[in-house]
């Protein structure tokens, strides 16, 4: 059996085409990273995340929807985001302090250059790849049911 994260989201909207806008707080899908800090940092978004997901469990606008996905999807999506841009830099490193050899420069300024080459290599490989793979369903959360739908208003 997989095993797979859950998060909860508020519906915000309903589409036409079957789909549904939920809200996810990144508090929640953060509190438990050790470098939850690091993309706020980097640029990344500090506010809640909207999904729009195919609409599998008939939610309503207003309603607490629980998310599912699947474990092996987050660890091959941290691989492509931080995997690759490290094992790139290490590459640019060999790579300069072996050049440093053939063409008789020092070693130290060879690497340094070589591994800032290699990293920006690999940040653009990756942005490259996560590109490719955005809204693919494998990286996608589904909706796998309604926690809690609000009473009807009577007004």
């Amino acid at each position: 059996m997989n095993a797979a994260s859950h998060e909860q989201g508020t519906v915000t909207g309903l589409t036409s085409s079957g789909y549904a806008k939920v809200v996810v707080s990144r508090t929640e899908a953060c509190g438990s990273c050790e470098v939850k800090g690091a993309c706020q940092a980097l640029g990344g978004q500090t506010k809640d995340l909207e999904l729009i997901l195919a609409n599998s469990v008939a939610a309503k606008v207003g309603d607490i929807v629980q998310l599912t996905m699947a474990e092996t999807a987050i660890i091959k999506a941290s691989a492509i985001l931080y995997l690759t841009p490290a094992v790139c830099l290490m590459l640019g490193a060999a790579v300069g302090y072996y050049m440093a050899g053939i063409t008789g420069w020092s070693p130290d300024p060879s690497s340094a250059v070589g591994s800032i080459a290699g990293l920006l290599v690999g940040l653009m490989f990756s942005w490259i790849i996560s590109k490719q793979v955005a809204g693919k369903k494998t990286f996608m959360p589904r909706l796998t049911s309604v926690i809690y739908r609000p009473p009807a208003s009577t007004t």
